[in-house]
């Protein structure tokens, strides 16, 4: 997995819950869920037996600060109910959580979530994994999309004004990305080119490359 996630806390036992939970765990992600529901729990560590299943109420601030959420990574609420998610998610924040992410199926409440400083994923997509992921990954990634079976990525990518493969052909960038990724297309300033070995890479211009 990217250096930028390596733990997740999840709140909630919903289908949305269980799909995301089991998507990060294969990524080899330390997942922890927090689910109030006695029964739910025994269910959820029989079928996530790599997860970290513990029995409390979610919104239980004090809770949150003892379970130190703040050092997750990501703090993603994924119940039943949009407002439910939106609650918790605020929560979350008090408690010091660094990223907080609410899945949502209403897209009317996004823009109360964003004034709250909380980032939000349609629980109802197929992609909503990809979606988190790339929130966590940052602001400079602009999608991801899964291929071959969830074997490999294509990310779409703007260049950062700081980046170190500024400037450098793309035959001389092996010793910078991983062996596993193909530049494919390149945008610059309005024009599409074919990532070809002697192209560079310019200040905003938008990537399109395959990895796994």
């Amino acid at each position: 997995p990217s250096s930028n996630l390596q733990s997740a806390v999840i709140v909630g036992g919903s289908n949305a819950a269980v799909h995301l939970a089991g998507a990060l765990l294969n990524l080899d992600i330390l997942v922890k869920m927090i689910e109030k529901r006695g029964e739910k729990c025994e269910k959820l560590a029989e079928f996530l037996p790599k997860a970290t299943i513990i029995h409390h109420d979610g919104s239980d601030l004090s809770f949150l600060l003892s379970e130190k959420v703040c050092e997750a990574n990501a703090f993603i609420t994924a119940m039943h109910y949009d407002e439910k998610n939106l609650l918790v998610g605020a929560i979350g924040k008090q408690a010091g959580a660094k990223k907080v992410i609410s899945l949502i199926s209403d897209m009317s409440i996004a823009p109360v979530i964003q004034g709250l400083e909380i980032d939000y994923a349609l629980s109802g997509k197929t992609h909503m994994t990809n979606q988190i992921l790339s929130i966590i990954h940052g602001k400079n990634i602009v999608s991801i999309s899964s291929i071959f079976d969830d074997h490999a990525r294509v990310i779409e990518l703007k260049v950062s004004e700081n980046s170190r493969l500024i400037g450098v052909p793309i035959k001389e960038l092996s010793a910078y990305l991983p062996s596993d990724l193909l530049i494919c297309v390149i945008e610059s300033k309005g024009q599409v080119m074919i990532g070809k070995g002697d192209r560079i890479l310019s200040p905003n211009d938008t990537v399109v490359l395959i990895t796994s």
